[in-house]
């Protein structure tokens, strides 16, 4: 029987990281830039089993990647920037709270006795370590999605004790897409 997925993503570690794996790897010319296909994203995530419910949490995303994400199935949520209180900086707030949020909710209100059910997460946050027994107590199988260059090897321990640690490095063409940047055009906000 197929593992059912849940899978949570953090937009902006999802491409911030994967842009740089990316650039740093397919050496890019000035005139082409990564984006992420979620419809190919989602195809990867069906070869890994059945996918119940598909979670994207960004900060301010721009409104082509809520029409993208949301046409290959994801429940997407976009929050606002605050600013710092000390630099004044606008930041990402809330992101992982509603990444945390949902898993709970999730785990919590899915009352079904199938044994194969399996949290996919998608983050470099190593504030989401503390949840790890709360998801193994209750039942379910883990795995977390990042990119090599995101972890440390003492997180990884930490993980493995609870679930598996997928990296994507190898798959980043699986689901990472190269376009052309048009000359004289505004670049187009991708986070």
């Amino acid at each position: 029987m197929a593992d059912q997925l849940y899978v949570f993503v953090d937009n902006s570690f999802l491409f911030i990281q994967g842009y740089k794996h990316v650039r740093a790897v397919a050496s890019l010319p000035p005139s082409k830039k990564p984006y992420i296909d979620y419809a190919a994203l989602k195809r990867l995530l069906e070869e890994q089993g059945e996918v119940r419910r598909m979670v994207l949490v960004g900060s301010q995303l721009a409104g082509s990647i809520i029409r993208q994400g949301q046409q290959a199935g994801f429940e997407v949520s976009t929050l606002p920037r605050h600013p710092d209180i000390k630099t004044g900086k606008t930041k990402e707030k809330g992101v992982d709270q509603k990444i945390g949020w949902e898993v709970a909710k999730t785990i919590f209100t899915n009352k079904d006795p199938l044994m194969n059910k399996k949290i996919i997460l998608c983050t470099g946050d190593k504030d989401f370590a503390s949840i790890l027994p709360d998801i193994q107590t209750a039942g379910w199988a883990f795995e977390l999605w990042l990119w090599r260059s995101s972890f440390s090897a003492t997180y990884a321990q930490q993980v493995k004790v609870f679930g598996r640690l997928r990296e994507l490095d190898g798959e980043w063409k699986k689901f990472i897409k190269i376009r052309n940047v048009r000359e004289g055009a505004l670049p187009h906000r991708t986070l």
